[in-house]
């Protein structure tokens, strides 16, 4: 399910209704403000400067570009009140949206329209549905460097240990910088709920009730950023609000800090500059194994728009 407003993912099912993606209850849908969930946009800015926060692409009503059978190419280009907020910069975005039987790509693509250059940051800012945040484990990231936003001097760089994945036991919001091309995600929660369960779960705001069911999955997150031709470096930003966070986020439940987290491929942790006709792309392709039935067959999802 996709969104023109940001062009936002808001819901991307497996076989028998398995959803990957986190979509908050408290999200809102009328174009007010950005959906909270799914895969929202982050373009032209991370967080700080004069544009709104996380830029705004996501903010914005898109166009349909093109469709095939499993290929969706949204777009969206400067428009005057782009202008105003960002330097008189023009340039044009595509994004373009893949089906596989259990895989999606997503691919965002930054096009310099005008006769000067211009900096950005950009991010696919991927929610995952977990089954439990205090067993969920990111693999890929070990001996890794990253800053911790959170961290009284975030000029000190960290650095991931050795042998260790990554887990959830606090607030997070860390940038891993020049991070790897590939990472994995263990505790997907890919079971289908019945409205009684879902219903019971909510009354009870036990954290135990919200593992009830859930088969485990596994999403492995290809990147690759092409720079004007050429591969280029990336980010990776790993995020969960945790509990007094969570209380705060007027579209967020108080309690789902639970089951999910981020995993946000992008460039952030610098700005990208970009000269006249040249283009810049990010590209992430999530591939699930678990609960429909593995990687392969007639065991996990369909191809819809």
């Amino acid at each position: 399910m996709v969104y023109l407003f940001g062009a936002h993912i808001a819901q991307w099912s497996l076989k028998n209704a398995q959803e990957v993606l986190f979509m908050s209850k408290a999200a809102v849908f009328d174009n007010s403000t950005p959906i909270r969930g799914g895969i929202p946009l982050v373009f032209p800015q991370f967080g700080g400067g004069t544009l709104p926060s996380h830029g705004f692409a996501r903010r914005s009503v898109w166009t349909v570009h093109s469709m095939q059978e499993n290929t969706l190419v949204l777009s969206f280009s400067d428009n005057k009140s782009t202008r105003d907020l960002w330097e008189g910069n023009k340039f044009t975005l595509l994004y373009s949206i893949t089906l596989e039987s259990n895989a999606i790509t997503t691919s965002f693509q930054v096009e310099n329209q005008g006769e000067t250059p211009f900096d950005f940051q950009a991010l696919l800012h991927t929610y995952f549905h977990l089954s439990d945040i205090t067993t969920t484990k990111l693999y890929g990231l070990e001996g890794q460097s990253f800053t911790d936003k959170l961290s009284e001097d975030i000029t000190v760089p960290c650095v991931q240990p050795n042998e260790q994945p990554l887990v959830f036991d606090k607030e997070t919001d860390y940038i891993f910088f020049k991070a790897p091309s590939q990472v994995t995600l263990v505790g997907l929660a890919l079971s289908q709920k019945n409205d009684k369960e879902m219903e019971k779960n909510e009354k009870e705001k036990d954290a135990s009730c919200f593992a009830s069911n859930a088969q485990d999955g596994t999403v492995t997150i290809d990147i690759q950023v092409n720079n004007n031709g050429s591969i280029d470096t990336h980010d990776i930003v790993v995020w969960n609000p945790w509990s007094e966070k969570s209380i705060r986020m007027g579209d967020f439940g108080d309690d789902e800090f639970h089951t999910m987290c981020c995993v946000e491929p992008g460039c952030v942790s610098k700005w990208e500059t970009l000269t006249p006709a040249s283009k810049w792309t990010i590209t992430q392709t999530l591939v699930v194994v678990g609960g429909g039935g593995g990687g392969g067959g007639d065991g996990v999802g369909e191809t819809k728009l």
